[in-house]
């Protein structure tokens, strides 16, 4: 179901669908190692046919015409709520960042925007 959400409401390839529902029906729950273990055996075989960047996003559920309706959290798009957005990664008062992007944050972001996808 996730795999075929992505493909139709984004656009996605059938290959990059299937390689995303693959991770997010049983890479979400591993920890790194176990993670880390799966990918070296599972990753090579899916993006290898997926040719494409894994970061880019797909297109934008409903087009131009849904602009507001949707934000980027890549490589996915997530329909808005109704708070207005904030983007914590620009400078405050201070001239800093309210938090920064690790490399495991980042990986835990894109598990969640996948999910939510």
């Amino acid at each position: 179901a996730a795999a075929r959400n992505l493909i139709v409401q984004q656009k996605l390839t059938l290959d990059r669908g299937i390689l995303e529902g693959f991770e997010l029906a049983f890479e979400g729950p591993l920890g790194t190692d176990s993670l880390e273990k799966t990918q070296a055996l599972f990753k090579p075989l899916l993006t290898e046919k997926c040719g494409e960047d894994l970061n880019k996003p797909g297109r934008r559920p409903g087009g131009r015409m849904s602009e507001s309706k949707y934000v980027s959290i890549k490589p996915f798009w997530i329909e808005r709520g109704p708070l207005e957005l904030e983007d914590w990664s620009v400078g405050g008062k201070a001239g800093r960042a309210k938090f920064i992007l690790t490399k495991s944050m980042t990986l835990n972001l894109r598990r969640l925007s996948r999910a939510v996808a």
